[in-house]
């Protein structure tokens, strides 16, 4: 409401400067002090935050691989040339065509953990202004600071044995893979999968059939793992 009373104050100061006759000193002195005290107002809004609070919310979402085919992939694109800034590839369905990715701005962080979970979950935690109360909202109306973006952090959980593979990588991985594609090789790859999971299993010592079935998830995850990071250092 203020930067439409600011407005409407220089109007009317324009106005009685002009043309009012009677009163005039009057009519200016008022509605400069009008002006003032509207622009100041909505200067302090979006240089101070004057009548607004941070307001944090931290919201949790599976995801699953951008690489396809439930493969333990942790994709993602560096950004600039230091190592550190990454955008991350994900999916929030495995049937998913077109893959999502995090921000990439000087008000977002973006990193990667392993977890014991054995789904992986993006954790979002945002920080944003937002009107004190309906008083501020009401004077503050127009001025485009509420819900405005403070800080992101996006944290991605992945289960141990997921490989982090650039995209450049995953192109080299896919040829890699094409490659290996004959009948025989995967007959043989499957026996190996089966026998590294039984070995698991074995080692383990447990009749629980939940046990047993997060044994096999999480085996099959670090089996397939490993097989990535052998194809990625082939040459």
């Amino acid at each position: 409401m203020l930067i439409y009373l600011s407005f409407l104050t220089a109007i009317g100061l324009y106005l009685c400067s002009i043309f009012l006759k009677k009163g005039r000193q009057i009519g200016v002195t008022v509605f400069a002090i009008l002006f003032v005290l509207c622009t100041a107002g909505v200067t302090a809004n979006y240089s101070h935050h004057w009548g607004m609070k941070k307001v944090t919310t931290i919201t949790t979402q599976k995801i699953y691989s951008a690489a396809g085919q439930q493969l333990p992939i942790n994709l993602y694109q560096p950004v600039g040339t230091s190592g550190k800034d990454n955008v991350f590839l994900y999916k929030t369905s495995v049937n998913q065509k077109k893959p999502l990715h995090t921000q990439a701005n000087e008000l977002t962080y973006s990193t990667d953990k392993t977890s014991s979970n054995d789904q992986a979950r993006i954790v979002t935690k945002e920080t944003r202004w937002r009107y004190q109360n309906g008083f501020y909202k009401f004077l503050f109306i127009g001025t485009g600071i509420n819900n405005k973006l403070v800080h992101r952090q996006n944290v991605l959980y992945y289960p141990q044995g997921y490989v982090k593979v650039s995209v450049s990588q995953a192109k080299k991985l896919k040829k890699i893979m094409a490659t290996q594609q004959s009948p025989s090789a995967h007959a043989a790859l499957k026996q190996q999968v089966s026998a590294y999971i039984n070995q698991k299993i074995a080692n383990a010592k447990t009749n629980d059939p939940r046990k047993i079935k997060q044994i096999t998830k999480q085996a099959q995850i670090e089996f397939e793992g490993q097989a990535i990071k052998k194809a990625l250092q082939q040459r």
